[in-house]
């Protein structure tokens, strides 16, 4: 039996939406990530989406996410995930010390402030 390979050519991305009542879409955003796993193109959405909500003043982004393993290493303290340590490092960088926290969504990611 040949399995698909767990690594595949694509694009990462998200938006940012206003924090009223009904989620007005402020900002969409995406980027070509080339030869990666779909947790690394998460990962990079959500380094992507906080980076441009912390740029455009959004003083604390809430990150939402459908990416459950995502969450999971991003609340963890454990750093041994090659190759995902830097882009880890990153996210953790941006949560722990300017976002309201990391929730998870059931439908689709998006960020918020």
């Amino acid at each position: 039996m040949v399995l698909p390979s767990q690594f595949w050519s694509g694009r990462s991305g998200g938006f940012l939406r206003d924090e009223y009542e009904y989620g007005n879409l402020v900002l969409g955003f995406s980027r070509k990530v080339g030869s990666t796993s779909s947790l690394s193109a998460k990962l990079w959405a959500i380094k992507d989406g906080l980076t441009l909500a912390l740029n455009r003043g959004f003083s604390k982004p809430v990150l939402e996410t459908d990416c459950q393993v995502a969450k999971i290493l991003l609340n963890s303290k454990n750093n041994r995930f090659p190759p995902l340590t830097v882009i880890l490092s990153d996210c953790r960088m941006f949560i722990w010390t300017r976002c309201m926290g990391c929730n998870s969504h059931k439908s689709f990611g998006k960020l918020c402030y």
